[in-house]
């Protein structure tokens, strides 16, 4: 038979970085995913000098005066993709971008929208490096035990990006549960249509016209009193 090959799909290098904190953010999170997406550099300095190239302006002369304190002080051979990744943020972060990303993070709350929890939360993610765990403390306080106790193996997943897929997975579905009986309970609440149309009693049928024919009014105006 015929084998086909199947190509993952290709992710375009970020932007080059001038050393704009406004801009920083996109850059690093973009060079994260496409180091991790490639997957295929041969050691920790050949994927550093990927990014190195990635870099002009003020970030370039950084890098460079990063290299010579490196070799300088007989540790580049030391360098690590994640102590790099470390360094370049540290330099260009905008700490008042993170600051706003934790206060946001911190109040974060559930509003009977497991989506839109989540959304509000990869947001956060985004703008400011938290931990798994950290993140994984957060959901635990601020969504229902309900929800979370039902994610598969719970207590020793640590795995952020699955932890969230199976979170959403049961938010779904306690949600879905919820509106259900929610509705269940407000037709029953509802008079039925048999109660309604049955015939009605002839007492009921006179106590009904003589309430709809109101009070009854003096047809001799000349017997009022003077």
């Amino acid at each position: 038979g015929q084998v086909l090959a199947i190509e993952r799909p290709k992710i375009k290098d970020p932007e080059m970085f001038s050393g704009d904190k406004l801009k920083f953010l996109a850059f690093y999170h973009a060079l994260k995913a496409k180091a991790r997406a490639f997957g295929a550099f041969v050691s920790e300095e050949e994927k550093i000098v990927w990014a190195a190239a990635l870099l002009k302006g003020d970030a370039c002369n950084w890098y460079e005066a990063r290299y010579r304190r490196l070799r300088k002080e007989r540790i580049l051979h030391q360098d690590t993709w994640e102590t790099f990744l470390g360094d370049l943020k540290e330099r260009y972060k905008d700490s008042t971008v993170e600051i706003t990303a934790m206060k946001d993070f911190n109040d974060l709350s559930y509003q009977n929208d497991i989506e839109d929890f989540i959304d509000k939360l990869r947001d956060v993610l985004i703008r400011v490096e938290i931990s798994p765990v950290t993140a994984i403390w957060k959901i635990r306080q601020a969504i229902p035990f309900k929800i979370w106790k039902e994610i598969p193996g719970e207590p020793q997943l640590r795995n952020l990006d699955r932890y969230l897929i199976h979170l959403r997975e049961s938010g779904l579905k306690i949600e879905a549960m919820e509106q259900n009986l929610k509705l269940s309970k407000t037709l029953s609440s509802r008079p039925s249509k048999t109660e309604d149309s049955k015939p009605k009693s002839s007492n009921e049928q006179a106590a009904s016209k003589k309430a709809g024919a109101g009070p009854q009014k003096n047809k001799n105006p000349g017997n009022k009193q003077k």
